[in-house]
């Protein structure tokens, strides 16, 4: 039965993966550009696909496309074939569309609501876009950060859980209010590297707290 975190687990959990993350941050080009054009991008890209995918489709698209307007002018064929090792080409075209809209002067806005009026983006991209690239506070949910909290806390997950308001919830719980571009990374980068299909607990800086690991007596494998 889930029982929500107190106040020591949380600050454990938080100081475990903001520490394990100043030491294991990805360096992704999108991390640091100043462009918000090519951040959004990156950010619709990295929806539903692994960052390692994304890097040399992100390199190409960007040196191609430098401003909306550019983009604008883009064939849909053309995009798609940009993105085409990424999957999910239906992006294609809301890519463009989204390409034409700023085209028009329509500015991207920092606030969560209004990000979300434009073409390509949801819930996901525009609390990434907010906490990542306007440092404005949101929590991140995928997939992955599903796992992550579900195995934590004991948690029966599924394919709709991270549209669910218990997960909602509980991720701004755990979400610090001032370092959270630096846990949200850090939870992105240790569901990549260490909360995986199958986990490697054995180096987990919060295992101490995390129920799926006791679960299978102390380590992950053992019955």
């Amino acid at each position: 039965m889930y029982k929500s975190p107190n106040k020591q687990t949380i600050r454990f959990i938080r100081n475990g993966l903001i520490g394990w993350g100043k030491k294991n941050y990805r360096k992704f080009p999108w991390r640091h550009t100043k462009s918000k054009f090519h951040a959004l991008i990156a950010e619709i890209l990295l929806q539903r696909t692994k960052a390692d995918q994304v890097l040399p489709v992100y390199k190409v698209f960007t040196a191609k496309y430098k401003t909306p307007y550019s983009l604008s002018k883009a064939r849909l064929a053309e995009i798609k074939k940009a993105i085409k090792s990424l999957g999910l080409l239906w992006r294609a075209g809301l890519i463009k569309k989204l390409a034409v809209v700023l085209s028009r002067g329509k500015s991207i806005a920092c606030d969560y609501h209004e990000l979300l009026k434009l073409p390509a983006v949801g819930p996901y991209v525009a609390s990434a876009f907010s906490s990542f690239h306007c440092n404005k506070f949101r929590s991140i949910i995928d997939s992955n950060v599903v796992r992550l909290y579900g195995r934590l806390f004991g948690v029966k997950t599924g394919p709709e859980t991270r549209r669910s308001k218990f997960m909602y919830d509980l991720a701004n719980l755990m979400t610090p209010q001032k370092a959270f571009k630096a846990y949200n990374y850090a939870v992105l980068d240790h569901t990549a590297a260490i909360c995986v299909s199958k986990p490697r607990c054995e180096i987990c800086p919060i295992k101490k707290e995390c129920r799926y690991y006791f679960r299978r007596g102390g380590y992950y494998g053992k019955k």
